[in-house]
């Protein structure tokens, strides 16, 4: 068989009936062609005036009263959050705990190494504490 069972119900090879459909495309197409060139042919301005198209099918008044707007406040609105919440709390809120942490350790260093190792000491006996004898959740 020649023709894959997949386009048997729309390949019919004697093209009956669908001679009348290819040949008036074909005309109308003709004659579209040359109608526009007559129309067109040296002409330094649109020829046929008809307002509807002379403003596009006002598709940018409905584009820029529809999406642009809602654009708009989307994008008014998530330049706020980055700004105040991104921006303000979360980088320059931990910058500002960062750098208060660090003046507070500042007020607290006395440049004696034996404190400093004695700390360190404590805060290791305070973690094996805290893993090993830590109540069971």
């Amino acid at each position: 068989q020649m023709i894959p069972h997949f386009i048997d119900a729309t390949f019919d090879p004697d093209h009956s009936g669908k001679g009348f459909v290819m040949g008036a495309s074909i005309g109308v197409l003709i004659l579209g062609v040359v109608g526009a060139f007559l129309l067109y042919h040296k002409r330094d301005k649109d020829p046929v005036s008809i307002p509807f198209f002379a403003h596009k099918f006002y598709f940018d008044e409905l584009y820029e009263n529809s999406i642009l707007k809602l654009q708009q406040v989307w994008a008014k609105s998530l330049d706020w959050m980055d700004q105040w919440l991104i921006g303000g709390i979360l980088v320059r809120g931990l910058a500002a705990v960062g750098t208060l942490g660090g003046e507070i350790l500042r007020l607290i260093q006395g440049g004696n190494l034996h404190a400093y190792v004695t700390v360190f000491i404590m805060g290791v006996l305070f973690v094996c504490y805290w893993v090993l004898f830590r109540p069971f959740l």
